[in-house]
């Protein structure tokens, strides 16, 4: 289910930068960009772990104190697309208050799709999602 989920998040990251992010006066196409640019970054972050896996199993034990930065630097890259693309339209508080929204309404629409796709693709003929 990982490509469904990857390719629902530029659409996300869209529609919601579109409804939060407001005073940007951005037209949704340009927030599919924006989302795209994130989603971009997020995957290159992620091609760290590979390497790092890697030389974890042969030659270099000590990347698991790396794991820790690399999955903040994976939660915090769309608050900071979205930082540099508003910079000077938010205070400090504006903006906090609105990636930390972002953030939530992603999980919260990710937990549901998650929930939707596992009924729809197993046997069970019950719903159900854990909050």
């Amino acid at each position: 289910y990982i490509k469904v989920m990857t390719l629902t998040l530029v659409p996300l990251f869209a529609i919601n930068g579109w409804v939060i992010f407001r005073r940007l006066r951005l037209n949704l196409p340009e927030h599919f960009i924006l989302g795209g640019i994130t989603l971009v970054g997020i995957l290159c972050i992620s091609l760290l772990f590979v390497p790092g896996y890697l030389l974890e199993r042969t030659v270099w034990a000590n990347f698991s104190y790396l794991k820790l930065p690399l999955l903040a630097a994976i939660v915090l890259f769309p608050a900071w697309t979205y930082r540099t693309a508003s910079r000077g339209k938010y205070s400090f508080a504006g903006f906090l208050w609105r990636a930390i929204l972002l953030m939530l309404l992603l999980l919260l629409e990710m937990m549901f799709l998650l929930g939707v796709i596992g009924h729809l693709f197993t046997a069970n003929s019950t719903l159900e999602i854990i909050l």
